[in-house]
């Protein structure tokens, strides 16, 4: 094989010599491809433990991704902490330095609002439960490239918290202390290194950086390097004022490294509009980018051993 792993996507169902996306009949398959789909799970698979024709098959009808994902990190490796405000935002901000980091790092992405009742595809729209299902194996998905476990606090998106749009202020009557709470408790693992978002645009976003914020004047996170990454799709759309107090972190991206980010962000078909890709991939020439406060003396002190580090 020319590729070591494949990735089943979670829309695509092998049934009665046909391949389905959603519930619409898309082409016909071969008994041996579609006993081949259904076994398969949703996340990695190694392509050279799998019938070659049949997976052939599957690859064309591109209901699998090919990939050659990073190796997993050794047992003892440093525990990284990514959190998510919603169940992609992780990959679309931060994939590519994921990638990087996840044969260095043990990663858990720990997504929040991630009742989510957003899709492009017409015919979730009136089937929430159905939504929800594939959001959450969307993730999975994606996350098993760079080989991260995750979890959900499972708490409601802001339009469904009676926000009418996403760049609403912050309502008054937030349970931020409640939310700051829950979240300290998946801290327990002490982490090494906890990346979360600057919180562009979306209100979630920008009560994520808040809870954050609060972790970190107490013991939970007070001795612990935390870095915030810049919120894409939402950061591709503005011009950035970095304040004086912070110092920004380039990371330029491989052509490897975007190849399969690509990858990645397309595991997540229930969000995909025209532009997203681009806003995503394009963002500062193929940049993606990170935060660092300057009277952060732990951070900083990571920062120096660990990122190059550049306005």
């Amino acid at each position: 094989m020319m590729f070591s792993h494949v990735l089943k996507l979670p829309h695509y169902t092998a049934r009665d010599r046909g391949l389905y996306f959603l519930d619409d009949r898309i082409r016909e398959l071969s008994a041996e491809a579609v006993s081949l789909h259904q076994a398969l799970p949703h996340s990695l698979s190694a392509a050279d433990e799998l019938p070659p024709l049949a997976l052939l098959e599957l690859v064309k009808a591109r209901a699998l991704f090919i990939c050659d994902p990073p190796q997993k990190p050794p047992a003892n490796a440093p525990r990284l902490a990514v959190i998510s405000p919603h169940l992609d935002d992780a990959i679309f901000s931060i994939g590519g330095l994921l990638l990087r980091l996840a044969s260095i790092y043990r990663i858990h992405i720990i997504s929040l609002f991630s009742i989510d009742p957003y899709t492009t595809l017409r015919k979730l729209k009136t089937d929430f439960s159905w939504l929800q299902i594939l959001r959450c194996l969307e993730e999975s998905c994606a996350t098993s490239v760079i080989h991260a476990t995750t979890v959900q606090m499972a708490w409601k998106d802001a339009l469904l918290r009676s926000y009418q749009e996403i760049t609403d202020q912050i309502h008054r009557d937030e349970p931020l202390v409640y939310y700051t709470n829950e979240l300290s408790t998946q801290f327990q693992l002490n982490p090494d290194l906890v990346l979360c978002p600057v919180g562009i645009t979306h209100v979630d976003h920008r009560l994520t950086r808040m809870m954050i914020e609060q972790l970190k004047q107490t013991k939970v996170l007070s001795n612990t390097p935390v870095f915030y990454y810049e919120d894409l799709p939402y950061a591709s759309s503005q011009t950035l004022d970095y304040p004086d107090n912070v110092q920004s972190i380039a990371v330029l991206l491989t052509d490897d490294e975007l190849i399969l980010k690509k990858k990645m962000v397309k595991t997540y078909l229930t969000q995909m509009n025209p532009g997203l890709m681009g806003n995503i991939l394009h963002h500062k020439q193929g940049q993606e980018r990170l935060w660092c406060y300057i009277d952060d003396k732990v951070s900083n002190a990571y920062m120096q051993k660990s990122f190059q580090a550049g306005r």
